[in-house]
């Protein structure tokens, strides 16, 4: 029974086999460290790209030190429109959520024609920043100078309804 005694288990002695099996597992640990390592040092590189590139807008500080970057035109035409909505609405008029902006625009024009002309022209250019169109720089300061006669008329008149 080649040293076997009945009823004893074979006994199990590292051999090659045994020896093999391990380094293959190690072989494989290291293998998907190096992977795991090597995405890492990838995606640092990827985030970084863009600010040595100079591909990100200028940074400015804003409160507390943190780091924000320049705001581009069609966020400041949305900024200007929201605002405006806000100063409307505490003059009574708030916009209701079943309506559009050009009919907004149209209750507001009936109802405190002293702020119609710059609505209208801040709705104007809200409008393709709303639905999918993209504005420049010009158009970011038409949509400003807008809110700021809305904001004087709504400051003024103490009360929205004409």
């Amino acid at each position: 029974l080649g040293g076997l005694e009945a009823g004893e288990p074979p006994r199990v002695e590292p051999g090659p086999r045994a020896l093999g099996e391990a380094g293959v597992a190690l072989a494989a640990l290291s293998a998907s460290l190096t992977l795991a390592l090597l995405a890492l040092l990838l995606l640092f590189a990827w985030r970084a790209r863009g600010k040595e590139a100079g591909g990100e807008k200028e940074e400015k500080r804003g409160r507390g030190g943190i780091p924000q970057r320049e705001a581009l035109p069609q966020d400041r035409v949305r900024r200007a429109y929201a605002l405006a909505l806000k100063a409307l609405k505490a003059e009574g008029l708030p916009r209701f959520p079943f309506e559009g902006p050009l009919a907004y625009q149209a209750r507001v024009a009936r109802t405190f024609p002293k702020a119609a002309p710059d609505l209208a022209r801040l709705t104007g250019l809200y409008l393709p920043v709303r639905y999918g169109g993209v504005v420049g720089e010009e158009c970011a300061g038409e949509a400003e100078e807008a809110l700021k006669g809305i904001l004087s008329v709504c400051s003024t008149s103490g009360s929205g309804k004409a």
